[in-house]
């Protein structure tokens, strides 16, 4: 459990420096103390004691802070809050967890907090891109034992063809796409792998699906997303109920902690 305090600005720490009598390095050194006292207690009041966790502070930007102690330790995930749905506080700590990602190039998983065990049923959202891919692998190994995970893509919804012109639509490519990431994905544990192509536009398919799914799970590829990325993003942060797994594209990672398991 890493807490971040953010470095309070030139003026500020000079005024609290000589109000307290401190270097400002003794300062940092108290405010990441009193940072370091407050995480234990709220660990202790979440788990009660436990030896599976330890209890840090650092002091700077939040972002590049988890960041850099997350490519520091070789973290296979960042776990962060994300707010309840419908309340303010939701788009900017998703937006938060998804710059997380790709700063510390690993999967983040944003758990609200009403969070208290593991998914039984995860959704996928997949463009076939590394990034979507990579996620799916870091979703599957989160699932409770005997949960289902569910790879789904949305195409766009065609007119029905004509007897004379028979349309050629994207969901059968899709679809033979879904099932070769699944055999792909292998076994892990006793978790079921399902497919799903899903016809319509991104923001009213995935509203209706989303919130059926303890975790949903999609990548993304810059700070600047496409326009259909962000729609996909928008869509999911709007209407998970549970956790959402955001993961960049990276090289190296995904075969290496899929062999793992």
């Amino acid at each position: 459990m890493l807490a971040v305090v953010p470095p309070l600005s030139g003026s500020l720490s000079a005024l609290a420096s000589i109000d307290a009598d401190l270097e400002p390095r003794e300062l940092d050194e108290c405010l990441r103390d009193k940072a370091r006292v407050r995480t234990q207690r709220q660990v202790h009041q979440a788990v009660g004691l436990s030896s599976f966790f330890s209890t840090s502070a650092e002091t700077g930007p939040v972002g590049a802070t988890l960041a850099a102690h997350a490519r520091a330790r070789s973290a296979a995930y960042l776990l962060v809050g994300l707010a309840p749905a419908d309340t303010a506080a939701r788009k900017t700590t998703a937006a938060a967890a998804s710059q997380l990602a790709m700063e510390a190039a690993v999967p983040v998983l944003a758990c609200t907090p009403d969070v208290e065990q593991l998914p039984d049923s995860a959704l996928v959202v997949t463009d076939f891109g590394e990034a979507s891919i990579r996620a799916a692998r870091a979703a599957l190994p989160l699932l409770a034992d005997g949960g289902s995970l569910t790879l789904a893509h949305v195409v766009p919804a065609l007119n029905a063809p004509s007897s004379e012109a028979p349309a050629v639509t994207a969901a059968k490519p899709a679809a033979n796409a879904l099932r070769w990431l699944a055999d792909d994905l292998g076994e892990v544990g006793n978790v079921t792998v399902q497919i799903a192509t899903l016809e319509g536009a991104p923001l009213s398919v995935l509203a209706e699906w989303v919130p059926q799914f303890d975790l949903i799970a999609l990548g993304t590829t810059s700070r600047a997303a496409s326009e259909a990325e962000g729609q996909v993003a928008t869509a999911v942060f709007q209407h998970a109920r549970g956790s959402v797994l955001i993961a960049p594209p990276a090289s190296g990672w995904s075969s290496a902690h899929h062999d793992s398991r």
